[in-house]
């Protein structure tokens, strides 16, 4: 029988994980292979940007939030119209808060550093659940001016669907 927190889905995720810092994208990258996934990494949103224009499809983009050529939240948006599906899930050292109601995110979207195994598969696990049967969905919005809807029991603040 299979370890639950070692599983997160039955098919493997693919996961893009793009941090300028190489130790903390190393280890990251192993924890998410511990626990099933196939990832590929990028140093800067440049990098990031150069594998999208493959044919690789993507399941998430875990991200840095400060990376040193671009916002993260900026790669995300660039990289959302490529693969709409693509889920986000946020990393930084500065206080997840006020990423999210800056952002607009879930708090479901960002993982304060440091963070470990558990904390990333219940993070991908949580975002497997929100968005499983919404085609197009996107967890950051990208028109503050429309209203937010909030149906997702996790989060104290709302997510976006198209």
């Amino acid at each position: 029988m299979k370890d639950k927190q070692r599983t997160v889905t039955d098919r493997k995720k693919v996961v893009l994980v793009v941090d300028d810092e190489n130790a903390v994208r190393d280890v990251t990258c192993r924890m998410l292979q511990s626990i099933g996934c196939h990832t590929f990494s990028a140093g800067t949103g440049a990098e990031a940007i150069e594998l999208f224009s493959t044919d690789q499809k993507f399941d998430y983009l875990l991200l840095d939030y400060d990376l040193p050529d671009m916002c993260g939240i900026t790669l995300f948006h660039c990289l959302h119209r490529l693969q709409p599906h693509i889920r986000l899930l946020v990393t930084s050292g500065y206080p997840a808060l006020q990423i999210v109601v800056d952002y607009h995110l879930d708090p479901v979207s960002v993982l304060q550093k440091p963070y470990n195994i558990r904390q990333l598969s219940e993070r991908i696990t949580l975002l497997d659940d929100m968005t499983a049967g919404l085609p197009g969905f996107c967890q950051c919005r990208e028109n503050r001016n429309k209203p937010l809807k909030s149906r997702h029991a996790y989060s104290t603040l709302p997510f976006h669907r198209p």
